[in-house]
């Protein structure tokens, strides 16, 4: 799964990277220094650690970008893409914090605009998001993404598409509410586990023929590994809403200061 023919340019050490990895990593950088600019200015309302977990999920991201134009290890790249980073960035919040800083007006557009990209997503119904999870990432490491050949760009549209999957997946499952929504304890579970394993049959699937994917098995099972112990700790995890969460239905023609509490 290595990719070639791409614009590169030389950093240390002679290794080339491709133009597009490096102005993502860059736009990424902007991110965080944007996001501790804006967490700044939100002074003591806005806890320190949050800018730490976004700077850990951007350079997650990140690195999942140098590796899968690298092409060694395409199943770490997963991992850090749709395991590792989305955590780090629920973590973090970014959609809360921006909206604090906002007008109450524009938090009324932007509320409508992603209740609506919700609807149309299917993200308000936790079964497709666990389902969209588990088979974007069994579709990544198979047969049919090896067809598209060596298309980086198509490569990194994936990946972002899972870190994508995998901040829908974990904001469910850890009751982190998307405007005021909480879905119950157990329904939270049962995806949870539901996903955990999914993952374990992908891992498991690998491993019995990791040819097929173009990997060893060493890399077959630290891929199963990863997945399977990051969504069965989430599946672990699961608690009941607290006041920290707390399940308020926020319309789209209320979202104010006080109701931004309830959005993650």
């Amino acid at each position: 799964m290595h990719h070639h023919g791409y614009d590169c340019c030389a950093i240390t050490g002679g290794t080339h990277l491709p133009l597009p990895v490096l102005a993502l990593c860059a736009v990424l950088a902007i991110a965080v220094i944007g996001y501790a600019v804006v967490a700044t200015q939100l002074g003591d309302r806005w806890p320190a650690r949050r800018i730490g977990w976004f700077a850990l999920g951007a350079a997650s991201v990140a690195s999942s970008c140098l590796i899968m134009a690298d092409g060694s290890q395409p199943l770490l790249g997963h991992v850090a893409s749709m395991v590792v980073a989305p955590v780090f960035l629920v973590l973090a919040r970014p959609l809360r914090m921006v909206l604090r800083g906002c007008a109450a007006d524009d938090r009324r557009r932007v509320a409508r605009l992603a209740i609506r990209l919700r609807r149309m997503h299917l993200h308000n119904r936790p079964t497709w998001v666990a389902a969209e999870y588990v088979l974007s990432m069994a579709f990544m490491v198979s047969p049919a993404m090896m067809l598209l050949g060596s298309s980086l760009v198509v490569h990194l549209a994936m990946m972002l598409y899972m870190v994508a999957c995998g901040i829908g997946f974990f904001r469910t499952v850890l009751g982190v509410p998307i405007w005021g929504t909480v879905h119950p304890r157990a329904v939270r579970a049962r995806i949870a586990w539901a996903a955990t394993a999914g993952m374990a049959l992908i891992g498991w699937v690998l491993t019995m023929w990791p040819a097929a994917a173009g990997v060893t098995t060493a890399q077959a099972v630290t891929f199963t590994v990863a997945t399977v112990g990051v969504t069965g700790a989430a599946a672990l995890s699961v608690r009941d809403g607290s006041a920290a969460h707390v399940s308020v239905r926020i319309a789209p023609h209320d979202v104010t200061s006080r109701g931004m509490e309830g959005v993650g």
